[in-house]
């Protein structure tokens, strides 16, 4: 499964929005894997919203095996700023669009998000919809 900002933040810590749910999903889950460019996103969030102290709390958990930060290559933002462009009037983002690119390379359309808004909308390299966790756990 490909982890989004708010899905990480909503797993690691207890009073956000869907916490027990994205837990759950993640329990389920083969894999989880991070995009480093989500990384720098996490960190600000976390910082502004609870403190920098909880932004170390979340990256010394991601640092656990269970966790793969996925590589990212030039070939890579290549096909992320085509998924930004292509989706143009949806302003996607270079976070989400890298959260695209990983789903093509690990061949899942499995997104750990809560952003519905541009993930319902938008389709996969493969041509497929996203199945966003955890709101489409069965």
């Amino acid at each position: 499964m490909i982890c989004d900002t708010s899905g990480i933040i909503s797993a690691h810590i207890a009073d956000q929005p869907y916490n027990e749910e994205t837990l759950e999903a993640m329990n389920r889950a083969d894999s989880l894997i991070l995009s480093p460019i989500s990384l720098s996103e996490i960190d600000q969030v976390v910082s502004v919203r609870n403190g920098s102290w909880a932004s170390r709390r979340i990256f010394e958990e991601l640092v656990e095996p269970e966790y793969e930060l996925a590589s990212f290559d030039e070939s890579d933002l290549a096909l992320a700023l085509g998924v930004m462009t292509s989706n143009e009037d949806l302003n996607i983002g270079l976070v989400d669009a890298s959260l695209v690119v990983l789903a093509k390379r690990y061949k899942t359309n499995e997104i750990l998000t809560l952003d519905q808004r541009h993930f319902r909308a938008i389709r996969g390299l493969d041509g497929r919809h996203f199945k966003l966790l955890p709101f489409d756990l069965d």
